[in-house]
């Protein structure tokens, strides 16, 4: 595989940071091969090298990263990403290894993340003085709150000319 020219790789972020812009752009290649990504633990990510763990749970996820197709589509991916070849190693962690240390995955992280995010909204839902005050007025109770998507971030706003609307 010939060297690629230039990398997006920020190598001034965390090294979570930079492992998460690395899978979302496989994914922006390969949607299937990136949430595989996605669902492995990163062990260590050092100089053309990247170490990943699958947990029993994830074998799914393993067989797409390591079959034949998946693989190449992976290297060349992380390959353009890092701007150089990157060897990616796959290994089998066990699914007890996150309590002694080892991290979760981005999967993991966005998956605890919205759990935590909806039980915020749940809680706030509960109790906010107006939902409390109707259900007290119609004699009534909460019984399931849906939360469709996770607050959205401010918008930032640009420096554009105005103009008058006429």
């Amino acid at each position: 595989m010939a060297p690629v020219a230039a990398g997006r790789d920020n190598p001034n972020r965390s090294l979570p940071e930079r492992w998460r812009a690395a899978v979302d752009s496989v994914k922006a290649t390969s949607v299937r091969h990136g949430t595989a990504l996605a669902n492995g633990r990163l062990l260590s990510m050092k100089a053309g090298e990247i170490i990943l763990g699958f947990p029993p749970t994830a074998a799914f996820h393993k067989a797409a990263v390591t079959a034949a197709a998946g693989k190449s589509t992976v290297d060349a991916a992380l390959a353009s990403h890092f701007g150089r070849p990157v060897k990616l190693t796959i290994q089998d962690v066990a699914q007890a290894q996150e309590a002694h240390g080892l991290g979760m995955s981005i999967s993991e992280q966005d998956s605890h993340s919205r759990a935590t995010h909806e039980k915020s909204t749940e809680g706030k839902v509960r109790s906010h003085a107006a939902v409390r005050s109707i259900l007290k007025m119609l004699g009534g109770e909460i019984e399931h709150i849906q939360v469709y998507e996770p607050e959205r971030p401010p918008a930032v706003l640009t420096d554009m000319p105005t103009t008058p609307d006429d």
